[in-house]
């Protein structure tokens, strides 16, 4: 990164404020009021200048913070060569919109031969061709880590996003598991 550059990114420290840095290289502070209808802004350029702003909009706090979240805890395997949803993965958004997701497990494999195990992110029914990722195993009993994300555009409210693994033979077991969807601002 050159000097006096800026990474363009938001974080929501907690339920009511957001900091984000706009296109300006402003850096952004909002906070919502207990009725979700004015936002008080801070601004601040990169060098330090401290500026506020009231701004009145109109909308829902549920709109802006809408995560959904699952996880399991409980193993369970596969010996299938086709994909299958992984138990505890699923999850419904109720907003339409873009999601971000987020998929984190580990698990192991029964063979000490190669075998390539596949995870891939679906929507709706359809796989998300760039969540696809394959691990290749040849350590029985090996723990292994897998993480997968996507970004997933145009998701209509109720349906189901969740992951699903296949492997080219014998059996692999994943364990702890966690699937998280944020929808984009």
């Amino acid at each position: 990164m050159r000097h006096g550059e800026i990474i363009l990114a938001e974080y929501t420290s907690n339920e009511n404020d957001m900091l984000k840095v706009d296109a300006n290289g402003k850096i952004v502070v909002s906070t919502l009021n207990e009725d979700d209808i004015a936002t008080v802004t801070l601004v601040a350029d990169v060098s330090g200048n401290l500026q506020t702003q009231i701004d009145e909009l109109e909308f829902e706090i549920s709109d802006l913070n809408r995560t959904y979240y699952t996880s399991a805890e409980t193993s369970t395997t596969t010996s299938s060569i086709t994909d299958v949803v992984i138990s505890g993965t699923t999850i419904s958004p109720s907003a339409d919109g873009d999601y971000l997701v987020f998929f984190q497990a580990h698990f192991t494999h029964s063979s000490a031969a190669e075998r390539i195990n596949s995870f891939t992110i679906y929507a709706n029914g359809s796989p998300v061709t760039e969540s696809k990722t394959l691990v290749t195993t040849n350590n029985k009993d090996h723990e292994f880590l897998i993480v997968v994300n996507v970004k997933i555009f145009g998701l209509v409210a109720g349906q189901d996003i969740d992951v699903r693994w296949n492997t080219t033979a014998n059996t692999m077991t994943i364990f702890e598991r966690k699937t998280i969807a944020m929808k984009v601002i």
